[in-house]
């Protein structure tokens, strides 16, 4: 990752539960949100869960691409 550097890898390894447990509170969240807004006052199915994995997945790719997580190897590096 960009802002890890040269750390050791214990430190690492703990930043990356860190990082995951970030992103997994921002999704319950974007969840939370979606089903208060959209799900329970729509008309048709909206998927709360589903609308959470895409807007975090968009967040992980948008920090990836301005260069925050430019070690992610799940996310394309588009030829950087």
């Amino acid at each position: 990752w960009a802002f890890v550097g040269g750390a050791p890898p214990e430190t690492v390894g703990a930043l990356v539960i860190v990082v995951g447990a970030v992103f997994g509170l921002i999704s319950a969240l974007v969840g939370e949100a979606f089903q208060r807004v959209f799900y329970a006052h729509g008309d048709t199915h909206w998927d709360p869960p589903a609308a959470a994995i895409v807007i975090t997945s968009f967040l992980i790719a948008v920090l990836h691409i301005v260069g925050l997580l430019a070690g992610s190897a799940y996310m394309p590096t588009l030829g950087m």
